[in-house]
């Protein structure tokens, strides 16, 4: 930024193919916890004064078009908005949209707990112990160890679909899967065939 220059910017959020480079000057409500399973997500202002979002959208990778807002959040408030079957609690992505469709907030996620939901703690998000709707998110949840995962069931070559495995979790506490593997190729080079992505969780006894 500017364009064709040597000063190199990361445009977080901010992809431009075809067009200028930009970077968005946005301050106002931002995701700030979802719980997929229960088919909402919440904002948040940050701010001291209220903000009108008209014209601004949330839009889920398993929605044709982005849910349009309407709505004034308070000063320091928060917005539940209820998006239902539109978010998917195995894996998914929600985005914040301004009023020209540019992207001021996103998160991505993986496997959900179906009672509990992820909230942002600063500038990380987190499995919380409960949900908390139109207040302050709760503490993060007590997570258990990988340790006590077991693989459960699983199904190869079916008639049809795809082959499909379950894991089980035998502890008392929600378990972490980002960072895991799996595998059907126990070799060196098969051993990282497939990792959990980011905010991915089993529940206790799951």
């Amino acid at each position: 930024l500017p364009d064709g220059t040597t000063t190199i910017a990361t445009f977080t959020f901010t992809p431009s193919p075809g067009t200028n480079n930009y970077i968005i000057n946005y301050n106002g409500p931002v995701l700030n916890e979802i719980a997929a399973g229960l088919g909402w997500v919440e904002l948040r202002n940050p701010t001291g004064t209220p903000f009108d979002m008209a014209g601004m959208a949330i839009a889920t990778d398993s929605s044709e078009a982005p849910v349009l807002l309407s709505a004034t959040v308070a000063a320091n408030g928060y917005l539940v908005v209820t998006l239902g079957d539109l978010l998917n609690d195995e894996n998914g992505s929600v985005s914040l949209l301004n009023s020209s469709g540019q992207v001021v907030d996103s998160v991505a996620y993986g496997f959900q707990v179906p009672e509990l939901s992820i909230g942002r703690n600063g500038n990380d998000w987190q499995l919380l112990e409960s949900v908390t709707p139109d207040a302050a998110n709760a503490p993060a949840a007590q997570l258990g160890s990988a340790a006590s995962l077991k693989i459960n069931e699983w199904l190869a070559n079916p008639a049809e679909d795809n082959d499909w495995f379950e894991l089980y979790n035998s502890g008392s506490s929600p378990v972490a899967l980002a960072g895991l593997y799996v595998t059907d190729n126990p070799s060196i080079g098969g051993l990282q065939q497939f990792q959990f992505q980011p905010l991915s969780f089993i529940g206790a006894k799951g």
